[in-house]
C-alpha cells in the first residue's frame, strides 16, 4: 500500500466545466486526483455524501452555502479502513463559496488528519485554484526533478476541540 493518500470530492452532473455549465460523467477534481494518484502512486479515496446534492447546479451551490453557514459536517456514504496507513494526505475538491465543501470536514475530522502533512488542491470554476505539494518528499523521486519539489509539505491545522 502506498503512503500517499489522495481522497477526493467532486462534483459530477452539472458542473461549472471551461467556462459554462455542462453535464459531466466524471467531476474536475475526480480528474485533478487521477493525476496526482498517477504521479504519486498514491491511494485513490472518493469522499461522498450519504445524502446527494441537487443535480442542478445553481440549486446545488445553494444547498453547499446553507451547510457553509450552518458549519455543518453531513454524513458519508463510505469511510476510510485504516487512515493510520498514510504519511501524506493529497486533497482535492471544489472550492464551495470560498472553502472546501462540508464534507471533506467530516473526512479530515473523522480521520484525524491533523497535523500531518497534507497537499490541498482546489478547483474553481473549471480551473486550478491552488496546488500546493502534490508529490510527498518520499514520492519525489519518481518525478525527472526531484529539486523541484519543497522537502516537506504543509501540515494541515490543528483540529478545533470546541
Amino acid at each position: 500500500m502506498s503512503d500517499v493518500l489522495i481522497a477526493y470530492y467532486s462534483r459530477r452532473v452539472q458542473n461549472y466545466a471551461s467556462g459554462d455549465i455542462k453535464d459531466l460523467a466524471r467531476g474536475n477534481a475526480e480528474i485533478l486526483a487521477g493525476f496526482a494518484a498517477e504521479a504519486t502512486g498514491g491511494t485513490l479515496f472518493e469522499i461522498d455524501t450519504a445524502k446527494q446534492y441537487p443535480e442542478d447546479y445553481n440549486a446545488c451551490t445553494e444547498a453547499a452555502l446553507g451547510e457553509k453557514n450552518a458549519h455543518a459536517r453531513p454524513e458519508l456514504r463510505g469511510h476510510l479502513k485504516n487512515a493510520d496507513a498514510y504519511d501524506t494526505i493529497v486533497l482535492v475538491y471544489p472550492n464551495w463559496w470560498g472553502t472546501m465543501p462540508m464534507a471533506v470536514y467530516t473526512f479530515l475530522e473523522e480521520n484525524g488528519f491533523a497535523g500531518r502533512p497534507s497537499c490541498p488542491s482546489a478547483r474553481m470554476r473549471g480551473a486550478v485554484f491552488r496546488i500546493q505539494n502534490a508529490i510527498s518528499p518520499a514520492n519525489a523521486r519518481k518525478q525527472r526533478s526531484a529539486e523541484a519539489w519543497p522537502s516537506k509539505a504543509p501540515a494541515l491545522p490543528p483540529r478545533k476541540t470546541s
